[in-house]
């Protein structure tokens, strides 16, 4: 995927947790340097290890340390990805808002790696403020995200310690289920894992590879992402629809054929999409399979070779599994 493009999505995310408001100076060392200690707990589907206070509590699926929905820290990885393209793009969108100075983006070094520090309003929710701690080198880029309320006393004095004691462990095996939460197997197919990842989904595509214009509105892949388990069908419905929705933006859908099964005893809403774009039929099918422990969401869209892929996304989508819960 073309670098600029991955860079402009991470500073995205970035942006979207953290705000783009005045910026509150701290005290931030300009070197850091962590250990792992007996206090720290890795988060499952990454590489950081933190060290909260009990009160904390692990959620291994958003990959976070929470202490209530006000107060928590957030690790992002983004492997493939050069930490010098997210910095460019980080500092030219903060160059272009006048309500943050240039010295809002603190340079640091973390356990000799270039790093970067920022606080802001998170703009997800008012009184409250996001920290950002990003770093990397020329494979990967890792943010952690801390957000607490602005006026609980102690509130940001706990948040810096955690992502200032934040430990990254490169020697971490990371297995795939840990990170997108399912299972995958490819069976006869040619699709491979793309990566980054791109948020919340994990993208397949033939081969491995993107086209050179990083279109994947476009392109022939399927995506998948868990979701909490949700025991009411018509939501289950409603999530389908709005993926269904995001078809009617990019192309002409033309029918939608809706289908309730069962998959492993568990229920499955499935829907078959036919679609023209640029006067070429196309076939789409969005599954998602609803258990106890989660819902398995399945979206592929074939420009090529509609009903072979199609074929295989049924095949695919069928052979998934939900990751059993991190120990």
């Amino acid at each position: 995927m073309n670098a600029k493009r991955v860079a402009a999505a991470l500073l995205w995310v970035a942006l979207l947790l953290c705000g783009s408001c005045r910026f509150t100076p701290e005290e931030i060392p300009a070197t850091i340097t962590t250990k792992a200690t007996p206090q720290h707990q890795r988060i499952p589907g990454t590489h950081m290890l933190l060290a909260a206070p009990a009160e904390y509590e692990l959620n291994p699926q958003e990959h976070l340390l929470r202490l209530n929905p006000l107060q928590f820290v957030q690790v992002v990885e983004f492997p493939g990805v050069k930490f010098a393209a997210y910095l460019e793009q980080l500092q030219k969108e903060l160059a272009g808002q006048p309500d943050i100075p240039a010295t809002a983006l603190r340079h640091l070094t973390y356990n000799g790696r270039p790093a970067v520090f920022l606080t802001q309003p998170y703009r997800r929710g008012p009184g409250l403020t996001a920290a950002l701690l990003a770093f990397g080198d020329s494979s990967r880029v890792t943010l952690l995200v801390g957000v607490y309320p602005k006026f609980m006393p102690g509130a940001a004095t706990t948040c810096q310690q955690i992502l200032l004691t934040a430990h990254y462990d490169p020697a971490v095996k990371v297995q795939e289920q840990e990170v997108s939460g399912f299972q995958a197997n490819m069976l006869d197919t040619d699709f491979r894992q793309l990566t980054p990842q791109m948020g919340r989904w994990t993208v397949y595509v033939p081969q491995g590879r993107i086209g050179a214009d990083g279109d994947t509105a476009h392109a022939t892949l399927f995506r998948v992402c868990t979701l909490p388990p949700i025991a009411e069908r018509t939501t289950v419905q409603d999530i389908a629809v709005s993926i269904i929705r995001e078809y009617r933006t990019v192309a002409s859908v033309e029918n939608v054929q809706e289908t309730h099964n069962t998959i492993n005893g568990h229920y499955a809403y499935e829907n078959v999409i036919t679609f023209n774009y640029a006067g070429k039929e196309g076939r789409a099918l969005v599954l998602l399979l609803s258990t106890p422990t989660g819902i398995l969401v399945f979206d592929g869209r074939a420009y090529e070779q509609p009903e072979v892929r199609l074929e295989q996304f049924m095949r695919l989508a069928k052979a998934m599994r939900l990751a059993p819960p991190a120990s």
